[in-house]
């Protein structure tokens, strides 16, 4: 009997840890998905999150079109919104609507000194795969220039066998 009690309060402590979760998973969601976007960076993190919980690429290319919309970015936001929805359109496979995105910021990235991001090799990898081998060379060599000023542009190099072959 006394052993009863303890099953009771274990069940008690079980259920208090599953509504506990409950309310944790609850809170998580609505931070992610139905707060208010006010700011370029919450709809980078709601774009963002769509993808990395549901693979929705689709929805994380509109939440970056609103931005895109509905706020007043500066010209690094803009590229920035931009080069997100061509990165999207990659994944989907839809090179031809990637490349439509990454040729409106391509004259940024190529004029500033944008740090390395390993998502760049999507402007070179979206314009050979629609038949666009030398611009993706020309591409190439203008990141890896970079190198000046990030050594990290080198690891583009892996690219090289695919796209001089």
């Amino acid at each position: 009997e006394k052993n009863m009690g303890n099953d009771v309060s274990y069940s008690y402590i079980i259920i208090a840890i599953y509504i506990f979760s409950a309310y944790l998973l609850v809170k998580a969601v609505r931070g992610a998905f139905f707060t208010k976007l006010e700011t370029f960076e919450d709809y980078q993190k709601r774009s963002a999150h769509y993808v990395s919980y549901f693979k929705a690429r689709q929805k994380a290319i509109d939440v970056m079109q609103m931005a895109i919309r509905n706020l007043d970015l500066n010209s690094e936001e803009k590229t920035s919104a931009l080069f997100q929805i061509g990165v999207q359109y990659h994944f989907k496979k839809d090179y031809n609507k990637a490349v439509e995105y990454f040729d409106q910021v391509w004259d940024y990235i190529r004029k500033s000194k944008v740090p390395y991001e390993k998502m760049l090799a999507c402007i070179i990898v979206s314009n050979y795969n629609i038949g666009k081998k030398e611009k993706a060379r020309e591409i190439y060599h203008a990141l890896r220039i970079k190198e000046r000023y990030d050594p990290r542009f080198e690891q583009l190099s892996y690219l090289e066998s695919t796209i001089f072959k």
